[in-house]
């Protein structure tokens, strides 16, 4: 059977085996000859980062780019990630979602947000000469906001992927906020190159019970001798907390119930969570808190509120091709909510849709049935796409 996007799963898992790629679960298969270019653009005085990792074999076939983007309080490490072990940054494997990608011939792009503190100030200020913020302390403004990322930074970082892959096709790949800053830049610019997406727990409303995460984290919080806060504010506060005691807290407090909103704790290592507490996790500047705020409040809107990112989504002309993911037990991506975007994006499409049935939201990318379960799903969905 041809591959088209109503097929099921299992033909794409068909599609890859008929084509001798192997499972990643298979060990031994490298060298891939992975490599990592660091690359920066600057307009206006903003600055963006982005890190390239590409093979260099000669008989892995070469494919389109993918922009891989991450969620909020996160840099684009996540996606470098192993779920087994815990380790980062490492390219003398295929077993992080960005490097199983480029080991497969795509040249991945990680954005690594403004937000991005713990990267600049470990690497940027002290290895990249070419950035502006070399041999300085970086301090992300305040008032970053969602608005921002999709009007003035996220332009720059797609035309900064299309001139550096030297092509106009372009897929995009973006997990919780990193999806729903696709779906708002596609409502506002309708920008064609972007010929492929896959979002994975990204929704297009955000559940009022984000409450809770605030009430879970005032109470780990008060173990831990911190003050307690009610207000939005706490969240990103309490995680740089947690982010720096991570590496020293029992394993067993990262997988209890008082962390369930943000993961299934059944479906996590403490491996993968010292690791993604102490060098993923960033802070959330008040303007992107507020702009979170907002759509609790009024919808999937802008701050201002002369912006229905939501309406222009389902109002856009030449759509790309999607894939969507949700966890099942996803409490921040409720799976109704995943759903509203597939059919404001995809009203025809009844197949793209994939729930997993054991994933809340970050151990859809970093939890233990991740490599299956969503990395293969999507490296399988981008080959049959590298059109």
């Amino acid at each position: 059977m041809p591959f088209t996007q109503n097929n099921s799963f299992e033909i794409l898992r068909a599609f890859r085996r008929s084509h001798g790629m192997p499972s990643i679960a298979t060990k031994g298969l490298g060298p891939y000859y992975l490599t990592g270019k660091t690359l920066f653009a600057s307009q206006s005085g903003r600055e963006v980062f982005v890190k390239k990792i590409s093979t260099g074999s000669p008989s892995i076939p070469r494919r389109g780019p993918v922009l891989m983007v991450s969620g909020v309080a996160c840099n684009g490490n996540l996606f470098r990630l192993k779920t087994d072990d815990g380790e980062l940054l490492s390219f003398a494997h295929n077993r992080s979602f960005a490097n199983l990608l480029a080991a497969q011939g795509f040249p991945v792009y990680l954005w690594h947000y403004p937000s991005s503190e713990l990267v600049y100030n470990r690497y940027v200020s002290r290895y990249c000469p070419e950035s502006a913020f070399f041999g300085r302390r970086y301090s992300v403004s305040p008032a970053l906001n969602f608005d921002q990322l999709v009007n003035l930074y996220l332009p720059m970082v797609v035309n900064m992927v299309a001139r550096d892959a030297g092509t106009e096709r372009l897929s995009y790949l973006g997990f919780s906020m990193g999806g729903m800053l696709a779906y708002a830049y596609l409502a506002r610019f309708g920008d064609e190159r972007i010929r492929n997406l896959v979002t994975i727990g990204s929704p297009v409303t955000i559940s009022p019970s984000m409450t809770r995460l605030i009430t879970n984290l005032n109470r780990v919080s008060k173990l831990l001798g911190a003050e307690e806060k009610t207000v939005p504010g706490a969240i990103s506060e309490h995680l740089n907390l947690f982010a720096s005691l991570a590496a020293f807290l029992p394993g067993d407090i990262l997988r209890t119930r008082l962390f369930d909103f943000l993961y299934n704790p059944g479906n996590v290592n403490n491996n993968a969570l010292r690791a993604f507490f102490s060098r993923v996790i960033e802070p959330i500047p008040s303007g992107l808190e507020n702009s979170f705020d907002q759509f609790i409040r009024e919808g999937f809107v802008s701050l201002a509120g002369d912006v229905d990112y939501y309406a222009g989504l389902k109002g856009l002309g030449k759509r790309p091709d999607c894939l969507f993911i949700a966890g099942a037990k996803d409490k921040v991506a409720l799976v109704g909510s995943v759903r509203r975007a597939q059919q404001a994006l995809t009203p025809r499409e009844e197949h793209n849709l994939v729930i997993v049935k054991e994933s809340g939201h970050n151990d859809l990318v970093i939890g233990n049935n991740s490599e299956v379960e969503v990395w293969e799903r999507s490296l399988d969905w981008l080959i049959a796409n590298n059109r």
